[in-house]
């Protein structure tokens, strides 16, 4: 087994065993640049609702427990880059439908600005009715 292999196996168990340092240098490893992913799918008007970073620790969060409740074979290290970019992508798509169910529509946030801007303030509605 070459070194490069040991490593590898080293990490998966140290993942299945959640010890700590490995997940902080799994999370050194992959957290930024999935961060960039994250925050380059997300548009612009949710990113005043969720941050990137959340996006990216739910997705971390799926992971490590999937790893852990033996749902994910990780078999090979080339396997991995792609499973969480799926991940993450997933989850800032899940993020999108929940926060633009019509209820929730940053555009209508905006439509409802323009209609505050020309609605009297309550002193000046109570003013005008005397």
């Amino acid at each position: 087994m070459n070194k490069m292999q040991e490593q590898w196996n080293v990490t998966v168990r140290g993942l299945l065993e959640g010890d700590q340092a490995i997940c902080l240098q799994f999370w050194n490893s992959y957290g930024e640049r999935l961060r960039r992913i994250a925050g380059r799918r997300l548009p612009e008007k949710l990113r005043r609702r969720i941050e990137p970073e959340d996006i990216v620790q739910s997705a971390c969060r799926s992971f490590f427990r999937r790893v852990q409740s033996r749902k994910l074979e990780l078999t090979d290290h080339d396997m991995l880059w792609p499973l969480l970019c799926a991940i993450t992508i997933n989850k800032v798509r899940q993020q999108i439908r929940f926060h633009c169910r019509q209820r929730r529509d940053p555009r209508r946030e905006e439509a409802n600005q323009g209609d505050a801007e020309n609605t009297p303030a309550p002193d000046e509605f109570s003013s005008s009715q005397d």
